[in-house]
């Protein structure tokens, strides 16, 4: 008689083009990162699972280092989970890598932050279009480098989210560079943890 499988927690580091999705959560109604992914692990391993991320993306954002954490009983390692999913799932996620990890790993708690970048076109090429914020107008580069300065470091953000946001407002954010270039700009935020749409509107405001 076989034993049953035992348990392995794998991490997952994960790239997508956001464009098609309603977002890295699964929602009630539209297609979502987390659910196509979660779909995935479970036609492969012909059971129920948990799919844990590390945060949550809005509709439109795209991902190049998104991870996440599942549990299964299955006797695939790593490399052979990473094979299955590149076959179960849509052109527009990859996975870049799987690794076997300890059964304590949380996505969420064990990560050491979370980088945004936005890009800014004045006209961005066909090949652009999808991934950037389209601003034809002039910048004032002083002007947002002198807002920036009041945004670095530990506020309430509830001006920064939804009112639909529950829970602290509060965040401290360690970096928010402008890269200014010819061809517009682009705007790094860096910190422990973001609210709902906090990036997207920091960067509508400057």
């Amino acid at each position: 008689m076989n034993n049953p499988p035992s348990s392995h927690r794998f991490k997952l580091t994960i790239e997508y083009d956001g464009s098609s999705f309603v977002g890295w959560q699964i929602q009630p109604r539209g297609r979502s990162v987390q659910g196509t992914i979660k779909r995935a692990l479970e036609e492969i391993f012909k059971t129920s699972i948990k799919l844990e991320g590390s945060g949550r993306t809005d509709s439109g954002v795209h991902a190049l280092g998104q991870v996440a954490a599942v549990s299964a009983g299955t006797r695939m390692d790593a490399d052979e989970l990473l094979r299955a999913l590149g076959s179960a799932l849509p052109a527009d996620i990859r996975i870049i890598k799987v690794e076997e990890v300890q059964p304590s790993f949380n996505p969420r708690r064990d990560a050491n932050g979370r980088w945004y970048r936005y890009y800014v076109r004045r006209n961005p090429t066909v090949f652009e279009r999808r991934f950037c914020l389209h601003l034809p107008q002039e910048l004032n580069q002083n002007a947002m480098e002198k807002a920036v300065g009041h945004l670095i470091g530990s506020h309430d953000f509830t001006a920064f989210t939804t009112v639909e946001e529950q829970g602290d407002r509060r965040r401290t954010l360690w970096a928010l560079d402008l890269n200014f270039h010819d061809e517009g700009l682009e705007i790094d935020a860096l910190a422990p943890s973001f609210i709902h749409k906090m990036v997207r509107m920091i960067v509508g405001s400057l």
